[in-house]
């Protein structure tokens, strides 16, 4: 989340994915009861962002110091582990905005932890509005655990994010055909690889994003080769793989290329070592 497309969603202004909240009147301090609601109204809706440090208008008016934004985001942290149940992890980022110190909460959407209560109550997103949710809310929200992880939308990151060309070059191969930037966003869309907004999904981030550890900062294989069959302490070789997992066809550098067997005894010569990285990197993607 970078300066500018923050510039761009305080100039927005609030809506079902954005909460602005202003503490310098409150001596940079926030209601805990009142920020848990907020928190889940955004898990219990699909997600989105609370902005500390924001007023109503957009305007910026900080959190006041780093040591004032720390006790932010430890009272943010309590409020996420102690008031809201079941508890809920979000990140937390401080931002200088034009000359501004704010606090950014990223709260995920989707989880199957759901519905999220707070004393007992149930609170939504309606528009630029939590409110309190009803029974239909409820079941509504529980009817919907189910929704994929992979189909969640990735908040903070826009189509720029997507590895266009890499996209194409899966579609010429899995489809046979060549796509225009166009066609390339339809099938984007249809595999469930960017949303109805042309947001990117995890799945889109994973496979296809330029920075996939930008975003989720996990997303990354670790390729381990072993000597003998079996999974040991001593290893021959390690090697990092990251960037798209559409790209990720060839190591940086010849990898598992000698004539020891590794664990899951692959075999081949020429092309070995670039089959190991393909399949450590399916595998990992596969069981992630």
């Amino acid at each position: 989340m970078d300066a500018t497309r923050i510039d761009e969603r305080l100039r927005l202004g609030e809506d079902s994915r954005t909460e602005f909240k202003g503490v310098a009147r409150n001596n940079f301090d926030v209601d805990i009861d009142d920020l848990a609601k907020e928190i889940a109204a955004f898990a219990n809706s699909g997600g989105g962002d609370i902005f500390l440090g924001v007023e109503n208008d957009g305007s910026l008016t900080g959190v006041g110091s780093p040591a004032q934004a720390d006790a932010l985001m430890r009272k943010a942290s309590q409020a996420c582990r102690d008031r809201i149940r079941p508890a809920i992890a979000c990140q937390f980022t401080k931002l200088s905005v034009r000359d501004a110190l704010i606090l950014a909460i990223a709260v995920p959407g989707f989880t199957p932890d759901r519905p999220y209560l707070v004393h007992g109550r149930l609170h939504i997103r309606d528009g630029s509005q939590t409110q309190e949710g009803t029974g239909a809310d409820m079941r509504r929200i529980a009817q919907s655990v189910n929704y994929q992880f992979d189909e969640q939308s990735v908040q903070g990151s826009t189509y720029e994010d997507i590895d266009v060309r890499a996209a194409q070059e899966f579609l010429a191969e899995a489809y046979g055909r060549t796509t225009d930037d166009t066609e390339a966003k339809g099938y984007l869309r249809a595999l469930g690889c960017i949303d109805l907004d042309d947001t990117p999904t995890v799945a889109g981030i994973l496979v296809f994003g330029r920075e996939p550890q930008r975003w989720l900062v996990d997303a990354t294989v670790s390729g381990v080769r072993f000597p003998g069959t079996e999974t040991r302490a001593e290893f021959l070789d390690r090697q990092e793989f990251s960037g798209p997992h559409a790209r990720r066809r060839r190591p940086r550098r010849p990898w598992g290329r000698t004539g020891n067997r590794t664990a899951d005894q692959v075999r081949g010569d020429s092309a070995e070592g670039q089959f190991r990285a393909q399949r450590c990197s399916r595998g990992a993607l596969a069981h992630r």
